[in-house]
């Protein structure tokens, strides 16, 4: 869950089922990408699920690993999200 302290909403992102192999660096990479998101002023609500989906696939991993954008690419198109509402 996510509050926004200038719109006083909480917005909520269902979890990703996956198999979870290691769940080191997951939290790392929600951060990661939420402050790149920011950074490049796309919506929280974005920002989130974009966060959502890469965390999802770092725990599919064994050990401390990555995400590339191949990577999130592939998650939204198993999950048949339309990637162009992010645009």
């Amino acid at each position: 869950m996510l509050y926004s302290k200038e719109s006083g909403q909480s917005y909520h992102e269902r979890a990703c089922v996956r198999d979870v192999y290691d769940v080191s660096g997951a939290g790392d990479t929600v951060v990661a990408l939420m402050a790149a998101c920011i950074g490049i002023n796309l919506p929280i609500t974005t920002a989130m699920k974009l966060a959502n989906q890469a965390a999802s696939q770092v725990v599919g991993k064994v050990g401390n690993s990555f995400v590339t954008i191949d990577d999130i690419n592939n998650s939204f198109n198993r999950e048949k999200i339309n990637l162009k509402q992010f645009n």
